[in-house]
């Protein structure tokens, strides 16, 4: 497993730029049913909400096994976007604010973005330690009457897929965002379902071999590490935020990074997508090979530390 941690240095500041009050929120009801993509690097769930001028396409990418997900909006709603931070929630659940990827998308629509979105709550689904009931101080917990692998059970996370309602944003946009998406669960099947196919479709391309010969070999790391470094994002510098991020890269047969995901990630989410977009941008490899030494795609995962000097 490739694993480096980068630490950076800053000191730059950036002037606050102040919120308005929000227009009531904007409802959008899905005009269109969910629809799968299969890429060679990722997985893609998309669904059109709203019609006319507010018309919203919502992608929901994964590329491989996780809890957390891209999520892309992309339309008139989204244009315009001020100030560093979004607040996000499948709702119900918490509105949790972070960092957001302004774009325009190839037909010129506008374009929002956040990497490593959970779309439920994963919070006190794990047991409490046992404290002494003789009223001692000490904190005793028992690890043989403990059950591993259970915290979090399969009918708890199906319920709460199961009751997300809408997808809500707010923050840095001219008006508050209501996706009426509903339940969870089917985009969670064709994520599932296409991801075993694409691991399914890389295992036939290198049937002569079960393992690849070679793994995905960083080239002139310390120069794109370098450039890494430099993309800690100013907010949070003015906000005196350090954390790390925990990610998956997937490494095409060029050897370019092409999708990144977040599997964890301590402090800010909006390190997330400083994190993916320095990958993406600057990380160059030689590709994985095959037993025939015909490259092929790799995954590989890695941190990357933000740290205030």
């Amino acid at each position: 497993m490739l694993s480096r941690i980068f630490a950076f240095s800053a000191v730059a500041m950036c002037a606050a730029i102040p919120f308005s009050a929000q227009a009531q929120t904007l409802q959008l009801e899905p005009t269109s049913d969910w629809k799968l993509r299969e890429y060679d690097d990722k997985c893609r769930v998309s669904r059109v909400f709203g019609e006319g001028e507010n018309q919203t396409t919502l992608w929901i990418d994964q590329g491989s096994v996780g809890q957390l997900f891209n999520i892309t909006l992309i339309g008139r709603p989204f244009r315009n976007a001020y100030g560093p931070r979004i607040t996000m929630a499948f709702t119900p659940g918490e509105a949790r604010s972070r960092g957001y990827v302004s774009s325009t998308s190839s037909k010129g629509r506008p374009v929002i973005a956040s990497f490593g979105v959970p779309a439920i709550s994963f919070e006190q689904l794990t047991p409490r330690p046992t404290v002494a009931a003789d009223g001692t101080t000490e904190e005793i917990v028992d690890l043989l009457a403990g059950r591993a692998s259970e915290f979090t059970k399969a009918e708890v996370l199906q319920g709460r897929y199961e009751a997300i309602e809408s997808l809500d944003v707010s923050g840095a946009l001219l008006q508050q965002v209501s996706l009426l998406t509903g339940e969870f669960l089917p985009v969670l099947s064709q994520l599932r379902s296409c991801k075993s196919k694409l691991k399914q479709k890389r295992q036939a391309l290198s049937s002569d071999s079960s393992d690849l010969s070679r793994r995905a070999t960083p080239v002139g790391q310390g120069q794109w590490a370098a450039k890494i470094q430099a993309n800690y994002p100013y907010y949070l510098i003015r906000e005196k935020k350090e954390g790390t991020v925990w990610i998956n890269v997937q490494v095409s047969p060029e050897g370019r990074v092409t999708f990144c995901e977040v599997s964890f990630h301590s402090g800010d989410p909006g390190f997330n997508n400083s994190a993916c977009l320095a990958m993406m941008r600057h990380a160059r490899y030689e590709p994985a090979l095959d037993a025939n030494g015909v490259p092929r795609w790799d995954s590989l995962k890695t941190s990357i530390t933000y740290r205030l000097n």
